[in-house]
């Protein structure tokens, strides 16, 4: 992947900036976005020679991808030592308002796949019962964390509830 930069006489159209991304010969990018939490640019991209295609058998056929962050303001493409560094990986503890729930959220980084995943995990203190989740950590939107989820969906029980005695 190479990045074109613009400049006064020659622009380059992307919708990110006054730039062109170039994936390598024969591959494509498939999609692109502007994490939320960060504000790095995420791009993947897909091989398009299918003759490197993995075939699963009756599963199908599995497409190399690769992943990229880019650093908007430099125009740079990170290594993950350097894009792991725009985040936090330290564990955090939160509870509810109504002190029911505690929630407990990672960030955990996967070298082996260049990504990052939130792990979640939620207790319900005066039962003691225990859920989790885990989401890929890179997003265009806002996450819904575990907590905030299972507190709409409650609130959404009640309704549906309200609704049926009504």
């Amino acid at each position: 992947m190479k990045i074109i930069k613009g400049n006064l006489f020659r622009h380059r159209q992307c919708k990110y900036g006054n730039f062109e991304l170039q994936p390598d010969k024969d591959w494509s990018i498939s999609y692109s976005f502007i994490d939320y939490e960060s504000g790095l640019l995420i791009v993947s991209t897909n091989d398009d020679n299918k003759n490197h295609w993995e075939n699963l058998g009756y599963n199908g056929r599995q497409i190399p991808s690769k992943k990229y962050v880019i650093d908007l303001d430099n125009l740079k493409i990170l290594s993950a030592k350097e894009w792991s560094a725009f985040f936090n990986y330290e564990s955090k503890i939160s509870y509810s308002s109504d002190n029911k729930f505690k929630l407990t959220t990672q960030r955990i980084h996967h070298p082996e796949d260049n990504i990052d995943t939130i792990q979640e995990k939620l207790e319900f203190i005066e039962s003691g019962h225990i859920s989790t989740s885990e989401s890929l950590a890179f997003s265009d939107q806002k996450r819904e964390n575990l907590l905030e989820k299972t507190i709409r969906m409650i609130e959404e029980n009640q309704e549906k509830k309200k609704t049926i005695r009504n």
